[in-house]
C-alpha cells in the first residue's frame, strides 16, 4: 500500500498546527490510522518518529524566528516549550549551539555577504529527464586506499587562491552555451 499522500496530509496538518500543543495520536486520527500503525508507517517514510519530527519541525521554525527580534523566552512558548532552558536545552541538541549562540553565528555570516536558508519550507522535489550533457572540472589525485582523501580534497580548498578556474576552463574548452 502506498502511504506517502497520507503522510504528504499529515505532514501538512503538522505544519499548519504547528504552534498548538499536537500529539502522535491527533496526527494519525488525521491520517485515520491506529497510533501503533501510523507509528510504523511514520518512522518508514521519515526515517524518524512523528514527535521526534514535530520537534525538529518546531526547532527549525524557532531558529528562523530567531531574527525576529522576538524574545527567546517569547518564541519558545509560541512553539510549546515550557520554559525557556528546556527550549534551549533542545535547541542546542539539535543544532550544537544555545538560540542566542546560533543568532549571533548567523548574523556574523549574513554580515559577510553570505546567503544562508535556515529552512522552514517543505520542498516538494520532482524527477525530471533531461537531455545528456557533458561536464568539465578540474581532477586531483588521491589515494583511497590509505583513507586520506578527504584530507587531499581540504588541502586542495584551503590552496586554492582564488585563481578563477572558472574563466580558464571557458578559455580552454570554449564551450557554446554556460548550463
Amino acid at each position: 500500500m502506498n502511504y506517502s499522500k497520507d503522510i504528504e496530509r499529515c505532514v501538512e496538518y503538522i505544519e499548519v498546527n504547528i504552534k498548538r500543543n499536537l500529539t502522535a495520536e491527533e496526527i494519525a486520527a488525521e491520517a485515520g490510522y491506529s497510533l501503533y500503525h501510523f507509528s510504523r508507517v511514520f518512522s518508514l517514510c521519515k526515517g524518524m518518529s512523528v514527535m521526534e519530527y514535530v520537534r525538529s519541525r518546531k526547532l527549525s521554525l524557532a531558529a528562523v524566528e530567531l531574527f525576529s527580534g522576538k524574545r527567546i523566552i517569547d518564541i519558545a512558548l509560541d512553539y510549546g516549550f515550557e520554559t525557556q532552558s528546556g527550549f534551549t536545552k533542545a535547541f542546542r541538541k539539535a543544532f550544537g549551539y544555545s538560540p542566542s549562540q546560533y543568532a549571533a553565528r548567523m548574523e556574523g555570516f549574513l554580515q559577510m555577504g553570505s546567503k544562508i536558508d535556515i529552512g522552514g519550507y517543505m520542498m516538494n522535489p520532482v524527477i525530471v529527464q533531461k537531455p545528456a550533457f557533458k561536464v568539465a572540472g578540474y581532477g586531483i589525485e588521491t589515494n583511497v586506499a590509505e583513507g586520506n582523501y578527504t584530507k587531499d580534497i581540504a588541502s586542495f580548498w584551503s590552496h586554492y587562491e582564488g585563481e578563477n578556474l572558472e574563466s580558464k576552463m571557458y578559455d580552454i574548452l570554449n564551450p557554446p552555451k554556460h548550463g
